[in-house]
């Protein structure tokens, strides 16, 4: 848990103590007017400072644009999955956002920590759009399922990104019909493109569909881990 959310946690906690206080506090005292005059002014206090965290906190969530939505979900993911995935990062480890000529990618590893075998597993870039695409290629096979370069054949690809398709579509129909449409895409390392409807959806639902999909696409891809 990060120090804001912590934070927020405890400034809430100790205002709710306070308010109990407040009110045990008039039991005791039976009610009398000037108790009570008295705890609206302690009430006060405590209840400003809630109230600025709580809007400060609502104005900072509505800020967030769809790539920091998704990648928060995404680095929650890979640190449960620090064996298998690595980012999100740019793909050139030099790379200067300023200066452009690069893409962000939560990407396919193995468990060395040190390795620098990677393959593109998520694209970062395309979630300002809503859209979700989850790349299964060679790579992926070589480096994260390890595959022999020659066991990993076209044919070998394409069944382990049916495999993915399928099992994530099955998820999106079922919790998410409605808001969402496939997008076709003439690359071949691709295993589905999910454009998400955000503005219909929400962007608690983008967030869980975000998790639902990455979490449910790992767990096929280790079933075919040698």
């Amino acid at each position: 848990m990060n120090k804001d959310k912590i934070n927020e946690l405890l400034t809430i906690a100790l205002g709710a103590l306070s308010v109990i206080a407040i009110i045990g506090i008039l039991i005791n005292k039976n009610f009398e007017p000037t108790e009570i005059l008295s705890s609206i002014v302690n009430f006060t206090q405590v209840a400003i400072p809630v109230i600025v965290l709580i809007v400060a906190t609502t104005i900072k969530k509505e800020n967030k644009t769809l790539i920091d939505i998704g990648r928060e979900v995404l680095i929650r993911v890979q640190k449960k999955n620090s064996d298998f995935l690595m980012g999100p990062q740019y793909n050139r480890k030099d790379y200067d956002p300023e200066k452009g000529q690069g893409l962000e990618y939560l990407f396919i590893t193995n468990d060395d920590p040190h390795s620098k075998q990677r393959a593109k597993f998520i694209t970062i870039d395309s979630l300002k759009q809503g859209i979700l695409a989850i790349h299964v290629q060679k790579g992926t096979l070589v480096y994260g399922l390890n595959y022999s370069s020659g066991a990993a054949t076209q044919d070998e690809i394409n069944k382990i990104q049916q495999e993915v398709r399928s099992a994530v579509l099955s998820i999106i129909e079922k919790k998410y019909k409605g808001y969402f449409e496939l997008v076709s895409d003439s690359k071949n390392d691709t295993a589905i493109v999910v454009a998400f409807e955000v503005e219909q959806m929400g962007r608690k639902k983008f967030k869980h569909a975000i998790h639902e999909c990455t979490n449910e696409a790992i767990r096929q891809l280790r079933k075919f881990k040698k």
